[in-house]
C-alpha cells in the first residue's frame, strides 16, 4: 500500500501503514508483512512473483533506511536487502518497478529511467540499450523471454532477440506537446515543446525535396518543458525555457543558440537552499509593446532588457 498526496502546498509519500500485505482469502483480510523489511514510513513498492518458482517475491521498496530492492524466496515471510543503487532505486515516485522473468527464476528486470537486467538472483545488473529513456513498462512472452516490449517516455519498443536491438520509436505518435505558438510569417511556422523531445520550429508549407512532414521540423531553444516565447511579427529570436530556470536564446538566421539563465543554480541544489523556484513550465513572455522585454518567472517575477546578459 502507498500514501500518496500531491497539492500545491504539499507532497507526501510514504506512510506508517505503507508496505506490503498478503491474503490468503481471496481478499478478504489482509496481513502486512515483516521479516525483516523497513519499518515506520514506507512509500511506493513495486512488486514481483516469479512464474518459474512462485515462492519467490521480488519488490522495489521506497524507505529510508531500505530504499531499494528486495527478495523473498518463501512467499513473503522473510526478506533480503539486495541492493540500494541509485540507478536501480532513484527517482521511486516515477519510477520502483521490477518485472521477473517468467522462465528464468534468478532473472529480473529493473525499471528506472534506463532498463537493467539480472541474471544472478539480483546480486549484479547490466543496463539494456532501449533506444529511448525513461522506462515505465515492461512485458515479457510468457513462453520465449528473448521477446519482450519496452514502454518508455517515447513509446513502445520490441525486441526479438532478448534485447540486442530494438524496434524503432519513430513508427507511432506519442509526441506530447505542452504548448503551441504560431508566427505572423508567411507561410507561417508553429513552435512547440513536447515532452522529453526537445522544442521544435514546424513549417506549415514543407519544402518541395521534403518527402514526410517531419523532415520540415527542427530543433528550437530549450529543452522539453518550454515554453517558446518570441515576436510573431518578427521572430528571429527565440526564448525557449526548460526546468529548473534553464532558459536559452536562439538566432534563427544564425542558428546559434546560448544560455541566459537568470541565476547558475538549477539541478542538484535542494529545494529549500533553492534561491529562485521555477515551476516545470516556467512563463517566458516577450512584451507585445516591445520585443527587446522579456519577462522570465519563479516566485518572482523577472525581466530583461537586453538579451538575456542581466535581469532584474
Amino acid at each position: 500500500m502507498w500514501r500518496a498526496e500531491r497539492k500545491p502546498w504539499t507532497l507526501i509519500s510514504g506512510g506508517e501503514d505503507g508496505g506490503i500485505y498478503r491474503t490468503r482469502d481471496g481478499g478478504d483480510t489482509w496481513t502486512k508483512l515483516g521479516g525483516g523489511l523497513p519499518e515506520g514510513v514506507v512509500g511506493k513498492v513495486g512488486l514481483s512473483i516469479s512464474a518459474a518458482n512462485p515462492s519467490r517475491v521480488w519488490a522495489m521498496v521506497e524507505a529510508e533506511p531500505g530504499n531499494g530492492l528486495w527478495r523473498s524466496d518463501d512467499s513473503g515471510e522473510t526478506w533480503t536487502f539486495l541492493t540500494g543503487e541509485g540507478r536501480l532505486a532513484g527517482r521511486a515516485f516515477y519510477y520502483h518497478h521490477v518485472v521477473a522473468d517468467p522462465t528464468d527464476e534468478n532473472t529480473i528486470y529493473v525499471l528506472n529511467s534506463r532498463l537493467f537486467r539480472s541474471t544472478d538472483g539480483g546480486e549484479t545488473f547490466t543496463m539494456i540499450p532501449v533506444p529511448h529513456g525513461d522506462v515505465h513498462d515492461l512485458w515479457v512472452h510468457p513462453d520465449d523471454p528473448e521477446i519482450f516490449v519496452v514502454g518508455t517516455d517515447g513509446g513502445a519498443v520490441v525486441t526479438l532477440n532478448h534485447g540486442a536491438t530494438f524496434s524503432t520509436v519513430y513508427n507511432q505518435p506519442t509526441a506530447e506537446f505542452y504548448d503551441v505558438e504560431v508566427d505572423n510569417l508567411v507561410p507561417y511556422r508553429l513552435y512547440g515543446s513536447q515532452q522529453d523531445n526537445s522544442t521544435i520550429i514546424v513549417l506549415s508549407r514543407p519544402g518541395r525535396n521534403q518527402l514526410r512532414p517531419q523532415e520540415g521540423w527542427r530543433y528550437a531553444a530549450g529543452c522539453e518543458t518550454g515554453p517558446v516565447a518570441f515576436d510573431p511579427d518578427d521572430p528571429d529570436v527565440i526564448w525557449g525555457g526548460c526546468y529548473s530556470g534553464v532558459i536559452n536564446r536562439m538566432v534563427v538566421s544564425s542558428d546559434t543558440r546560448r544560455n541566459v539563465n537568470l541565476y547558475p543554480a538549477s539541478t542538484g541544489v535542494a529545494p529549500s537552499e533553492l534561491r529562485y523556484r521555477f515551476q516545470w513550465v516556467a512563463p517566458i513572455v516577450v512584451s507585445p509593446h516591445d520585443a527587446q522585454t522579456v519577462y522570465h518567472a519563479s516566485q518572482y517575477v523577472h525581466r530583461t532588457r537586453d538579451g538575456g546578459m542581466t535581469w532584474e
